[in-house]
């Protein structure tokens, strides 16, 4: 059984972050077309190729599940940090979240 399981977790192309990481939304907004209420989340990821999916968990369960796409930059971000702009239909948004110690960002349109 263990064999089994070793294998199926070795095929599968998905890989989700180990951590998860806090951020703080000040107000409500939206992320990827879906609405996200102002609050402190634990978001993790799961990377597939160049696209993410990616969960903000609120008191332990999933509040906001969306699509980014993941870019990598030369030097790893210092901290957890979000970046805010519009939506194509001129709301307030996350465009990208960036995690501390990572070079790892992901963008969503």
């Amino acid at each position: 059984m263990i064999a089994t399981l070793l294998i199926l977790l070795v095929a599968t192309p998905l890989t989700m972050a180990k951590d998860s990481y806090k951020f703080a939304v000040s107000r409500t907004m939206f992320v990827a077309g879906t609405e996200i209420k102002a609050g402190t989340y634990d978001v993790k990821y799961e990377v597939n190729n160049s696209e993410a999916t990616v969960m903000f968990y609120a008191y332990g369960k999933v509040a906001v599940k969306v699509q980014g796409k993941v870019a990598e930059s030369d030097k790893p971000s210092d901290y957890n940090s979000l970046a805010i702009g519009k939506d194509a239909s001129g709301r307030e948004a996350i465009k990208a979240l960036n995690f501390g110690n990572k070079t790892t960002t992901i963008i969503f349109e």
